[in-house]
């Protein structure tokens, strides 16, 4: 979870906005409500400029009141998300992909776009048989624990990699890589590859293999991932499944003439 910060004495004050946009930024993708209590823990907002501030947004549309008193996302951010007229026209030409992948592997299929340091669920398919995952559409993959991320690194310059790394890698599991040197060398092999690898780091138990998809001139716009149980897949096999389908996403975008808008927003 990414949080807007409120005190920095190199920075200035947070304006009203900042301020705003951090009670947003405060909920987890398994937060189905928080308290006002909980809010200004996670904010560091104070009490009356918290409440304030969560009325307006409340009348707004960004929040919504819950029947224990506690606040939830509200469908107006939904709304506003599904306006990107980019994310929308990736997920349009992805679905059928997806579906295809799903339906060829019986494994958990997802598709992510770069934002920042993160890797963001676009669209996800999963079969009723396959293992259950907490990845859901909206979650931030961080790139140095998923084989998402990897791609991304992988496929970007040395800036992308030392904004990634400036701060240090996080520990997700016992077997997320922490030591920037290991990352580095691991970000070598995915490009000479051509595809991420994630075995356990993001999720125990859990193996994850992406692919890059690719504008007409090689821009990478975004990663297609499949993943399922460690100790039943196989990373080689599903590395060839899940090229061909990033392969596939690539032409269909190249078709709709979307590559181009989504290369230079990338």
């Amino acid at each position: 979870m990414t949080l807007i910060p409120l005190e920095d004495p190199e920075r200035p004050a947070p304006s009203v906005l900042s301020r705003g946009l951090s009670l947003l930024s405060a909920f987890d993708a398994d937060d189905d409500s928080l308290s006002l209590q909980v809010l200004v823990q996670r904010t560091g907002l104070p009490k009356s400029t918290a409440f304030r501030m969560i009325n307006e947004l409340v009348t707004w549309g960004a929040l919504d009141r819950t029947p224990r008193g506690g606040y939830r996302l509200g469908i107006r951010l939904f709304e506003l998300g599904n306006r990107s007229g980019l994310r929308r026209h990736m997920i349009a030409c992805a679905s059928p992909v997806l579906d295809r992948l799903v339906a060829v592997t019986g494994e958990s299929v997802y598709l992510t776009m770069l934002d920042g340091i993160d890797a963001v669920v676009l669209d996800k398919r999963s079969e009723r048989t396959a293992t259950r995952l907490s990845t859901t559409v909206g979650d931030r993959l961080p790139l140095h624990a998923s084989a998402s991320g990897k791609v991304y690194l992988s496929g970007s310059g040395a800036d992308l990699f030392d904004r990634c790394t400036a701060d240090g890698l996080g520990q997700i599991t016992p077997d997320t890589i922490r030591d920037v040197t290991e990352l580095r060398k691991e970000i070598a092999r995915t490009r000479l590859r051509g595809y991420g690898i994630d075995i356990g780091e993001m999720t125990r138990d859990i193996t994850a293999v992406a692919a890059p998809v690719q504008s007409t001139n090689e821009t990478l716009v975004a990663t297609l991932a499949i993943c399922g149980a460690k100790n039943r897949v196989d990373p080689a096999r599903l590395a060839e499944v899940i090229r061909m389908g990033a392969s596939w996403l690539s032409r269909e975008l190249s078709l709709a003439n979307t590559v181009p808008d989504l290369a230079s927003s990338a």
